[in-house]
């Protein structure tokens, strides 16, 4: 009784743990994918700007 018990609440445990640490990895990968795109989204600006800067230079020149 005892012992069936026990396997029980191992079982649980180890079911909440998993349910825990793919919570975990889900928001953790939800961050990462969030802070990349705000990176990527970022350099893209700058890019731009760049871009648009250096051409404005170069039809001055010209």
């Amino acid at each position: 009784m005892f012992g069936r018990l026990l396997r029980f609440l191992f079982l649980l445990l180890s079911c909440l743990l998993c349910l825990f640490l793919g919570f975990l990895f889900l928001l953790l990968s939800c961050l990462l994918c969030l802070f990349l795109g705000f990176l990527f989204l970022l350099l893209s600006c700058l890019l731009c700007l760049f871009l648009g800067l250096l051409f404005f230079l170069l039809s001055c020149l010209l």
